[in-house]
């Protein structure tokens, strides 16, 4: 499964000082995207293995 680089997860600091809450702020959105990022790798990965599955799946009827 392809996950983000952990340079996605890293929180963005800037150098000067800057007030808790922006930090907050940053971190939420970085958290966000990091969640939107893992989720579709999730459905591209789900869509992969589903492809590769059916490529072998047989129809089966059973009897009662």
């Amino acid at each position: 499964m392809v996950l983000p680089s952990t340079d996605n997860l890293k929180a963005r600091l800037r150098k000067d000082n800057t007030e808790n809450d922006q930090r907050l702020e940053n971190l939420k959105s970085n958290l966000r995207l990091a969640y939107k990022l893992a989720a579709k790798a999730n459905r591209k990965s789900h869509q992969n293995n589903k492809r590769l599955y059916d490529r072998k799946a047989k129809p089966r009827e059973f009897e009662i």
